[in-house]
């Protein structure tokens, strides 16, 4: 889920995490390859938001996954074709 918080924090200049042994939203701008550490326990953005796309093809069979999945990656691979 790094990735989608690269992403995230490449999109809009920041990314944030719930964190759990705190509750409180906590909020990085760093690009190293922990950007929530020493936060303690942490449910990044990336993180919800990979579960909020990903979670609901659970659901659905290995046929009805393959359209989707297949689009989702054509879709990230043109956004990103230089």
């Amino acid at each position: 889920m790094q990735v989608m918080d690269s992403a995230l924090m490449a999109m809009f200049g920041r990314s944030e995490a719930f964190s759990l042994t705190q509750f409180k939203i906590v909020e990085t701008v760093s690009t190293a390859e922990y950007p929530f550490d020493g936060d303690g326990i942490v449910i990044s953005m990336g993180y919800m938001l990979s579960m909020v796309v990903l979670l609901p093809m659970g659901f659905l069979t290995l046929d009805e996954v393959s359209v989707p999945l297949l689009s989702l990656s054509l879709s990230r691979c043109l956004a990103y074709a230089p």
